[in-house]
Order: structure tokens, then C-alpha cells, then sequence
């Protein structure tokens, strides 16, 4: 009996485990610091030599999502502007082990694949290594 119960609350922890895995809470955004605007303009240059190996923390995702398409006012508005605030584009992040859609409101990420599909989503060798390719999406239906 004691084996069954053993038994049966692993599968619901694991199960919880799993279901808690769809739905990554991102960590707050670094909101100050950080080098100055023009001086990080002067020193940005494309780079496609990718790394394998590294990846970012996920405090560095966070602040990256929410610089590229987070909430930064009550009102709900973002850090990226839209045509007539219609807040049209979705952000997917495509990684070595899964594919998210970013949720700025809550600022999480929400499984969309499980899976390495970044092979898939782009057709450049070095984006096939790096740690995460983002897309910008545009929904249409979104601006009326």
C-alpha cells in the first residue's frame, strides 16, 4: 500500500512538474543601469559567429524580451510602439529544446513546441547554433 501511494504521488508531481514547464515566469526586468544609449549605437555590429555552448541567463531573456516588446506603462502600452497602439506583433522565442510565445503581461513564456526547431525557422547555418532565434510576428486580424 505504502509502494501505491509512493507510486501515485510521484505521477502527480510529476505531472505538476511537467504542466509547470509549459509556462516559464520570467524573472523581473532590469529596469536601470546598463550602458549609456548612443555608446551601446556606436559599439552595435552583427556578429554571426555563434556559441553553442552559452546561452543567456534568464535574467538576461527577461530583459531582452522586455526591451524588444514588453509592458512598461499601467495603461498596458510597450516599450516598442504600434500603428494606433493596435499592439499587432507576437514574439516567439525558438530554442534548443522548445518554442515559446512571449506574454508580455505576464511577462512569461508559454510553450508553443517542444523541440529543437530552429533548423526550421531559419535557413542561416550560424542561427542554427546560437541559444534562441526570436520572430516577430504580425497579426493582421490584431489592427481591424
Amino acid at each position: 500500500m505504502r509502494k501505491a501511494i509512493l507510486t501515485l504521488t510521484t505521477l502527480l508531481l510529476t505531472s505538476w512538474a511537467m504542466a509547470q514547464n509549459n509556462i516559464i515566469k520570467l524573472p523581473a526586468p532590469s529596469k536601470t543601469g546598463g550602458m549609456p544609449l548612443m555608446e551601446a549605437l556606436s559599439k552595435r555590429a552583427t556578429n554571426r559567429t555563434m556559441d553553442g555552448e552559452k546561452s543567456l541567463s534568464q535574467q538576461q531573456l527577461s530583459d531582452l524580451l522586455w526591451a524588444a516588446w514588453g509592458i512598461n506603462r499601467e495603461d498596458g502600452r510597450r516599450t516598442a510602439p504600434s500603428a494606433l497602439n493596435r499592439q499587432e506583433i507576437d514574439l516567439y522565442l525558438v530554442g534548443r529544446k522548445a518554442a515559446y510565445l512571449y506574454d508580455a503581461k505576464e511577462h512569461s513564456l508559454k510553450l508553443v513546441a517542444e523541440g529543437d526547431h530552429r533548423s526550421e525557422v531559419s535557413s542561416q547555418d550560424f542561427a542554427k547554433n546560437g541559444d534562441w532565434i526570436v520572430i516577430f510576428a504580425a497579426d493582421y486580424d490584431k489592427m481591424g
